[in-house]
């Protein structure tokens, strides 16, 4: 909930009776302590990885191409042979 930095009370980042959504991090049962973070500052990271994964995985895929002169005339012969 601290954005990456250590805080020791939510009112340092919140306000009382303030509402949020949280997701769960991590439960330390022998401390009695649970990690939160902001849900929709996840879901941004998590969208911003999946945009970030799609462009690489268009990166390498390489442009599509049409093939070279004689393909194309090639498919054409065909296309009318028929």
């Amino acid at each position: 909930m601290g954005a990456g930095r250590r805080i020791n009370h939510p009112r340092e980042v919140l306000k009382e009776g303030q509402r949020v959504e949280v997701q769960v991090e991590a439960v330390d049962r022998p401390q009695r302590k649970l990690s939160l973070a902001l849900a929709e500052i996840k879901r941004a990271e998590e969208e911003e990885a999946a945009t970030l994964q799609e462009y690489k995985q268009q990166k390498t895929a390489g442009p599509q191409t049409m093939g070279t002169l004689g393909d194309m005339l090639k498919a054409k012969m065909e296309q009318k042979g028929k």
